[in-house]
């Protein structure tokens, strides 16, 4: 691949020198999630698993129709089928779709995994949304194309939540591909969040209610003094920002 100009290049900060940050393409991802669905571990909702739902019960809990947006694997479907009457799975992924019905067929309220246009195209309807660490992966147009589809899958007065990393250094995660001689972001994030930009991305297209907060999906062993008060900050929910490495957003459509 010949040396490209840098000026001819929105900045982006994975960019590096004379290498220029992957466009990620539809096939692109496809081809790297298929990849990493044969690693179980590697998925935030496979390591998380056992501690997010519950910290977001509040939310979640008593709803009838909960839909996992973004399921991957199905790995938090167990633990949505426990607070919600029914429990859906969306995902771009057919590899996805097939892996979280296999591992959450003999879950009894658990009504099936499909694709954003089988979904629409079923006509079906959500009190509650839970889209956890999909948005940090979204160019543009995939996240605007994301929220419309988000929203008319809510119910009125339907409930989304989102996590996403909190304010992330993109460049820390960087790898070179020689192949291609791009860069690109070892988890395929093609951007970062903070309270204040999730708040207005989620006012900005119409939710109301809207609540941002930091938080700490650990486990709460050897946290010390400094990982206590962190904890102490995220249990009284005023949003400061100090250090914790998980962002939650939540909004109710009118």
């Amino acid at each position: 691949m010949s040396e490209q100009d840098p000026s001819q290049h929105p900045r982006n900060p994975l960019d590096v020198g004379r290498y220029r940050a992957l466009a990620w393409t539809d096939e692109h991802v496809r081809r790297f999630w298929e990849y990493e669905s044969q690693f179980p571990e590697n998925y935030f909702s496979y390591g998380y698993r056992d501690r997010l739902v519950p910290r977001l019960r509040g939310m979640l809990t008593g709803k009838k129709r909960v839909l996992d947006f973004g399921c991957g694997g199905g790995f938090l479907i167990p633990a949505l089928s426990r607070v919600a009457g029914e429990v859906y799975g969306v995902d771009f992924s057919p590899t996805s779709i097939e892996l979280t019905r296999e591992r959450s067929a003999s879950i009894s309220n658990f009504r099936g995994a499909y694709s954003p246009i089988e979904a629409l195209d079923m006509g079906l309807k959500f009190d509650g949304i839970l889209a956890v660490e999909v948005i940090e992966h979204l160019s543009d147009e995939q996240l605007a194309g994301t929220m419309d589809i988000i929203k008319r899958m809510l119910e009125p007065g339907g409930v989304i939540v989102f996590t996403t990393p909190n304010d992330e250094d993109l460049s820390a995660s960087r790898l070179y591909c020689p192949n291609c001689d791009h860069v690109f972001h070892r988890w395929q994030h093609v951007r970062s969040w903070d309270v204040k930009t999730l708040r207005a991305f989620l006012e900005d297209h119409g939710f109301r209610d809207v609540k941002t907060w930091t938080t700490d999906f650990s486990p709460p062993v050897g946290l010390g003094i400094w990982g206590q008060v962190r904890r102490a900050a995220r249990a009284i929910g005023n949003g400061v920002d100090l250090g914790l490495p998980h962002l939650v957003g939540a909004g109710a459509l009118p």
